[in-house]
């Protein structure tokens, strides 16, 4: 990830990858920036890069202690957004396949790529909720497979 910090000493790739792990531990922005200043003035004093001094910025960062201010998100924490997702997800498809019937006057006809278009997302939804961190790390880190997997399945609703 390319992130802009105003840390002269610190490679812009690691400062990145440090500050996207403390963000996920719900750390507040002022320690991470504490933090990523110790790390830059101890790089200016000793001339040593930061992964040289610190090693990976992930591994760092989840060995630094902030207390009872840095912390994962728990399953129940991630209920509420998760559940808005799949409630908002499941009646925009049932708007546009209700839509369909209406204008036609018949039934809605379901179909097996609307019954998988659906289990790819409650898959989507299951991964998010039981695996939170990698999933967000994958969609920080790798923009582009998060548009990749949004479009296939997008392609595969369509496709229904």
């Amino acid at each position: 990830m390319r992130f802009r910090t105003k840390t002269p000493n610190v490679e812009q790739d690691w400062a990145g990858d440090f500050v996207v792990t403390l963000r996920l531990r719900d750390v507040a922005g002022s320690a991470i920036g504490s933090a990523l200043a110790e790390v830059d003035a101890h790089c200016a004093d000793s001339g040593q890069d930061a992964r040289s001094a610190f090693g990976d910025p992930t591994a760092y960062a989840e060995s630094l202690d902030f207390g009872a201010q840095a912390r994962p998100l728990t399953r129940r924490e991630l209920a509420r957004p998760v559940l808005t997702a799949a409630v908002g997800a499941v009646g925009m498809l049932a708007t546009l396949w209700g839509d369909e019937a209406l204008r036609h006057g018949r039934g809605v006809v379901l179909t097996v790529g609307m019954f998988v278009g659906l289990a790819v997302l409650a898959a989507a939804l299951a991964w998010l909720w039981f695996d939170t961190d990698r999933v967000l790390r994958l969609l920080v880190r790798r923009p582009l497979w998060g548009w990749a997997l949004l479009m296939g399945h997008l392609a595969l609703l369509v496709v229904a």
